[in-house]
């Protein structure tokens, strides 16, 4: 491959007008790993760092089409794919899926945004779970999305190893990474990552900040880029968290609520 030809990470999400969270943070943090981002954008949101106001999803047809007009031309490494905003994208992003036959395909199951917005209606989660996640390599849930995926709390960190061999079984995706970051206790956040045979509790230190819209996003697409480097999953996964935890380091504070992790803290020494 030609040094100027990077590799191409297809992100399937929603655009956040506040550009901490989507599609927006994705590209950043592609580019900031070295990875090229194309986009097929979902829905259209109107959303600043005090919540989301509004959600327009698009026409499914319009969704596949940017899908299509990628895969016959870039051919992406890996697929990201986040918010999806309703059952008719969600059935065509599959369709899509399986015909270009992606690989690398992280899945962050969006449900509600982090101000509790809903960003698709869990009466249809099932739906997501028998025809989505089957097909993911890498599946990131919080603890909430895991909540409503097992139809169970989880209550503590304890019942982290049990919540994430159930979400393995249930969801057949290759590799889970149950993010332990809402839970408020302790000094250090925990995530667990299952692939049906090994269990790895990966720790990083909790940073205190308000700036912290997008978290979930760049998590996913920071592993994505991962993948289309060649790398294996648990390594893409242990790089993502450094990568979102400096992220959070140097959150930026713009606005009256909730700033975004800063993508580019290693590309401007001045901060």
């Amino acid at each position: 491959m030609p040094l100027h030809s990077p590799p191409v990470v297809l992100t399937i999400a929603a655009s956040d007008s506040g550009a901490g969270a989507g599609i927006q943070a994705d590209l950043k943090t592609l580019m900031a790993l070295g990875v090229y981002g194309t986009v097929a954008v979902t829905a259209i949101t109107s959303q600043n760092t005090l919540g989301i106001k509004k959600v327009f999803p698009l026409p499914a047809s319009i969704v596949y089409q940017q899908i299509k007009s990628i895969a016959e031309d870039i051919q992406p490494l890996a697929v990201k794919i986040g918010a999806l905003g309703n059952v008719s994208i969600l059935k065509k992003v599959v369709q899509s899926l399986q015909h270009f036959k992606f690989k690398n395909i992280v899945v962050d199951p969006v449900l509600r945004a982090s101000d509790g917005s809903p960003l698709f209606s869990l009466r249809d989660l099932n739906l997501m779970i028998r025809i989505l996640f089957p097909i993911a390599t890498v599946l990131t849930p919080n603890l909430q999305e895991a909540e409503a995926i097992l139809s169970e709390p989880i209550k503590n960190a304890e019942q982290m190893h049990t919540a994430v061999t159930q979400l393995r079984i249930k969801t057949k995706s290759q590799w889970i990474v149950l993010k332990g970051g809402h839970f408020k206790a302790g000094k250090k956040v925990i995530d667990a990552v299952y692939n049906g045979k090994e269990m790895n509790l990966l720790e990083s230190p909790r940073i205190i900040t308000k700036n912290s819209h997008g978290t979930g996003c760049t998590f996913s697409s920071a592993i994505a880029a991962g993948l289309a480097k060649g790398i294996s999953p648990l390594e893409a996964i242990k790089q993502a968290k450094r990568y979102v935890t400096n992220a959070l380091k140097k959150g930026i504070s713009i606005g009256k609520g909730r700033g975004p992790l800063n993508h580019g803290f290693g590309l401007n020494s001045s901060r």
